[in-house]
C-alpha cells in the first residue's frame, strides 16, 4: 500500500541551561547545568541539519574523530559518553561535570589586538586581579589555566590541556612554563589537524569550479573569463592563507613548548613567550632576531611559511586589482601559485594543463598534485600527504592525492618533539587542583549539511518543523532569569548586565559576544527575566572589552561550511571592568541565583520532507 509520511528534523539543536548563583564580596557565581529538553523526537534530517558535540582533548585536536555511529548519542546511554558524539542536545546535569562546585569571580577576557581580530594568544582565557595589601589592584595577571572536574576537584594536567566543560582558574604554585607546555602539546596537534582539514575543505568546496575553469581553458581554449572566476581564485587563496596560518601557529606552539621544557628562569621564559605570541610579527623575523638556540629546521620551516604567506597575500591583492574582463594571461600566474596545472596530473599520463587530460572527463579521475604544483600541494610537506574527494559533475568524482616525499611532515615533527619534551626542568610536576575559579569554558563542535551561519536563537523556537505537535520540542531561546532574597530588582539588573558570553574559534579569536539586554527585563513570579543577544564589541587600549550596539537579528556567530566540523569555545565570565561594590550586598554569601539558557540555530532554510513510501500489508 502507499504511505505518505512527514519526516521531522532538528532545526535548532542545542539548549544549554546554566544554573547561576552569585555571591557578594566579589559578585561571584556558583553554576550547575541542567538541560531544558531531553528525548528529542527526531526522525530524519532532511534538506539540512545542525548537530552539536562536546569536545574532548582528542576530538578538539581533530573534530573529524567525533563519532557518528548509530546509537552513539542515544539518550539511554551515559550522558558523558553520548555528549561526545554528534547529536541535537548536550546534557550537562551529571555531577561528574562538577558544575555545582564551580565559582566565578570577576575577570577580564585575555584579549590582544591582532591584524585578523581580537585574539587570545595562547590558552590563558581570562585575566584576573592581583591585589596589594591596601586592597587595590596591583596588576591583572593572565596566569590562568582551565581544568576538567575529576575526583571531586577541577584538576589541571601539565602533560596536555584537556577540553570539554572546563573551569577557568588559578593555581598558586604553577609556573608559566608548566602552563605553556600543557597548552602547547594539545594546541600543536589541533593546529596541525586544522591545517590539513582546511586544505581538504578547500578542494572539496572549490574543486568543482576550479576543474571547470581548467576545462574551459585547456579543453575549450577559452581566453576571457568572468569576475566570478576571479572571486573563485581569491577565495581559494584566502582559504589557503588560513591553512598557512594554522601551520604557523603550530610552529609557535612548538617553540613555546620546547622553550618551556628547557628554560628554567621564569623571567627569561616570559620575555620569550611574549615575543613568540606576537602574531603581528612574522615568525621568521622573530626567530632570526632571537639568540635562543632553536633547531635550524624550525627556522627554515618558519622562513618557508613566511614566503608562502606572502605569495598567497599577493594573489589576494592581485585579485582585488583586476578590472574589466579577466583574461587568462592575468589569471594563470595567480592560479599557478595555488594549483599549477602544468605540474598536476589528471589521470595517469597527462598534466592537468593539457587538452589530453580531459579525454576521460565522463569517468572518475585521480588528480595527483606533485610537490611543485602549488601551495595547496606544498602543504603536504607541513601537515602530511592527503587524499580527498569532490564531485565534479553529477556523475564524475575527482580524488585529489598529494605525492610529497617528505618522510615525516614538518608539523608532525613539532608535535612529536613536544610529546618527548623533558619534564626534568619542571621538577617532575604532573598535576594540581585549581585554587580559585573565575569562569566557565565549554568546547563545542557544530556541523550542518548545508553551508549556513550559526545563530544565537533569542526567542523560543521549535527544534523540529513548525507544524510539529510535540510541545516537548519547544526551545526556550537564549535568556537569563534570576532571583534574590537580599537584592532588589535594580541591583539584580545591574549585576546581570555584567555577565558576558564570548564565542572563540579554534584560533582563539573572538568571533562574537553575547550579553543580556537588561532594558527589556521582565519581572516574573520565577524572577527577573532578560533576553540574550549578540552585541558589537571592541578592545580598548587598556585591554578592557567595550560593548557596543546590539547586533541585528540573524547576525552570525560564525560560518558553518557544509559537512565540516566547526570548533567554538563558549566562555562565560563576569566582566570585572563593569562590576561595582554597590551591585551586591557585602554581608551575605549568596546574593542571587537563577538560570542561563543558550539556544543555537542554523540560518539554513530547513524544511520537512514529504516522503512517499511504498510497501505491502
Amino acid at each position: 500500500m502507499n504511505l505518505k509520511r512527514k519526516l521531522n528534523f532538528a532545526v535548532i539543536p542545542l539548549l544549554l541551561c546554566l544554573i547561576l548563583l552569585l555571591a557578594a564580596s566579589y559578585a561571584w557565581m556558583i553554576m550547575s547545568l541542567s538541560p531544558e529538553i531531553t528525548n528529542i523526537d527526531t526522525n530524519v534530517g532532511a534538506n539540512g541539519s545542525l548537530e552539536i558535540a562536546l569536545l574532548s582533548e582528542k576530538t578538539y585536536a581533530d573534530p573529524l574523530l567525533i563519532r557518528t555511529v548509530i546509537g552513539d548519542s542515544a539518550v539511554a546511554q551515559d550522558a558523558m559518553e553520548s555528549n561526545l558524539s554528534w547529536g541535537n542536545v548536550i546534557e550537562l546535569a551529571d555531577e561528574r561535570y562538577g558544575m555545582t562546585q564551580l565559582s566565578l569571580h570577576p575577570a577580564r577576557l585575555n584579549l590582544s589586538a591582532t591584524e585578523s581580530g581580537n585574539r587570545i594568544l595562547g590558552d590563558n582565557l581570562l585575566k584576573v586581579a592581583e591585589f596589594g595589601v591596601d586592597g587595590r589592584i596591583n596588576v591583572l595577571s593572565a596566569d590562568t589555566v582551565s581544568a576538567l572536574y575529576e575526583e571531586n576537584a577541577f584538576r589541571y594536567y601539565v602533560e596536555n590541556q584537556r577540553y570539554g566543560i572546563r573551569a577557568i582558574g588559578t593555581i598558586s604554585n604553577l609556573t608559566p612554563q608548566q602552563t605553556v607546555l600543557a597548552s602547547a602539546r594539545t594546541m600543536a596537534q589541533s593546529y596541525t589537524a586544522a591545517a590539513s582539514r582546511t586544505v581538504k575543505n578547500t578542494w572539496r568546496d572549490n574543486g568543482p569550479a576550479l576543474m571547470n575553469l581548467f576545462s574551459a581553458r585547456y579543453e575549450s581554449g577559452k581566453k576571457e573569463f568572468t569576475p566570478e572566476d576571479v572571486a573563485l581564485i581569491r577565495d581559494t587563496a584566502s582559504r589557503t592563507a588560513t591553512a598557512l596560518e594554522y601551520a604557523e601557529l603550530t610552529l609557535r606552539q612548538g617553540i613555546l613548548g620546547i622553550a618551556a621544557s628547557r628554560i628554567a628562569d621564569t623571567e627569561e621564559f616570559e620575555k620569550l613567550a611574549a615575543v613568540i605570541h606576537d602574531v603581528n610579527v612574522p615568525l621568521s623575523d622573530t626567530l632570526n632576531s632571537m639568540e635562543t638556540q632553536l633547531s635550524g629546521d624550525i627556522r627554515n620551516w618558519a622562513n618557508q611559511l613566511t614566503g608562502l604567506k606572502k605569495e598567497t597575500a599577493d594573489v589576494i591583492a592581485a585579485c582585488d586589482t583586476i578590472t574589466g574582463t579577466p583574461t587568462w594571461v592575468k589569471l594563470k600566474p595567480l592560479l599557478d601559485v595555488l594549483v599549477n596545472a602544468d605540474r598536476a596530473y589528471l589521470g595517469d599520463d597527462h598534466f592537468l594543463g593539457t587538452k589530453e587530460a580531459f579525454t576521460n572527463k565522463t569517468a572518475d579521475n585521480i588528480l595527483t598534485a606533485m610537490p611543485d604544483s602549488g601551495i595547496l600541494a606544498k602543504m603536504a610537506q607541513f601537515a602530511g600527504n592527503y587524499s580527498t574527494f569532490f564531485r565534479w559533475t553529477e556523475t564524475v568524482n575527482v580524488e585529489v592525492r598529494t605525492a610529497d616525499p617528505v618522510k615525516t611532515p614538518y608539523l608532525v615533527q613539532v608535535v612529536d618533539t613536544l610529546k618527548k619534551s623533558s619534564q626534568a626542568a619542571l621538577g617532575g610536576w604532573t598535576r594540581a587542583d585549581l585554587d580559585k575559579t573565575y569562569g566557565l569554558a565549554m568546547d563545542l563542535a557544530f556541523r550542518c549539511n548545508l553551508d549556513s551561519d550559526l545563530l544565537l536563537q533569542t526567542s523560543g523556537s521549535l527544534r523540529v518543523d513548525e507544524n510539529a505537535e510535540f510541545p516537548v520540542t519547544q526551545g526556550g531561546g537564549s535568556y537569563m532569569r534570576f532571583t534574590s532574597e537580599v537584592m532588589d530588582t535594580q541591583q539584580l539588573i545591574q549585576l546581570m548586565d555584567t555577565i558576558r558570553i564570548g564565542f572563540l574559534d579554534d584560533k582563539n579569536q573572538l568571533v562574537a559576544l553575547a550579553k543580556l539586554n537588561v532594558s527589556n527585563y521582565q519581572e516574573q513570579e520565577a524572577g527577573v527575566f532578560a533576553p540574550l543577544y549578540l552585541y558589537e564589541c571592541s578592545l580598548e587600549d587598556t585591554g578592557a572589552l567595550l560593548v557596543g550596539e546590539r547586533r541585528k537579528e540573524g547576525d552570525a556567530i560564525t560560518h558553518l561550511s557544509q559537512n565540516s566540523p566547526t570548533i567554538l569555545t563558549v566562555v562565560v565570565w563576569l566582566d570585572g571592568d563593569q562590576i561595582e561594590n554597590s551591585y551586591v550586598s557585602a554581608l551575605t554569601e549568596q546574593s542571587m541565583s537563577g538560570i542561563l539558557n543558550l539556544q543555537f540555530a542554523s540560518s539554513a532554510d530547513l524544511r520537512s520532507t514529504q516522503l512517499p513510501l511504498t510497501g505491502k500489508d
